[in-house]
């Protein structure tokens, strides 16, 4: 029975799994993991952001289907990823629980929802806002159920420090 029991323990610690979660102040942007939304400031004029947004999303691995210029929002609404999002694995930014083979979000279809909405601060400035979340389906497994995904915050983390570096923040 011990031995079983150290077996199955063994299953579920999957190796590189725990990663240090980034932190939720990013300077003059703050992250709400209970919210998925990523919101701040950004040096530079909206039009601007507005216009390398979608670019810099996609780097990341997801496309923004939805572009409204004069509202200044953009959306990827239930946008499919299978097992990798950009080059990294799904599971490094979002997580949709655990089973024998792993992490859900590396084996199931994960459907992504981002919403966008930047707005003028100022002829230099633009407010940023965005929500970052998911759900998971075993379709390689023949299953229907939706399954809920938390972010882990690192996908946004990602698009802030590409961010600051097109509209490096003020000294």
């Amino acid at each position: 029975m011990a031995r079983w029991t150290l077996a199955i323990g063994l299953l579920l610690v999957v190796p590189g799994r725990l990663a240090a979660q980034p932190e939720t102040d990013w300077g003059t942007f703050k992250w709400e993991r209970t919210t998925g939304v990523t919101s701040g400031t950004i040096a530079g004029p909206r039009d601007s952001v507005f216009a390398i947004l979608p670019g810099l999303i996609k780097e990341l691995g997801v496309e923004m289907k939805e572009l409204d210029r004069p509202s200044g929002k953009m959306a990827a609404r239930r946008y499919r990823v299978v097992r990798k999002l950009g080059k990294d694995r799904v599971s490094l930014s979002l997580s949709c629980g655990d089973n024998l083979t792993g992490p859900n979000a590396d084996n199931y279809y994960v459907y992504i929802t981002a919403v966008i909405e930047v707005s003028a601060r100022g002829a230099a400035e633009t407010g940023f806002s965005m929500y970052f979340g998911a759900e998971a389906i075993d379709v390689p497994g023949g299953q229907n159920e939706r399954v809920a995904c938390a972010t882990t915050g690192t996908f946004e983390h990602r698009l802030v420090e590409r961010l600051n570096k097109r509209f490096p923040p003020a000294s």
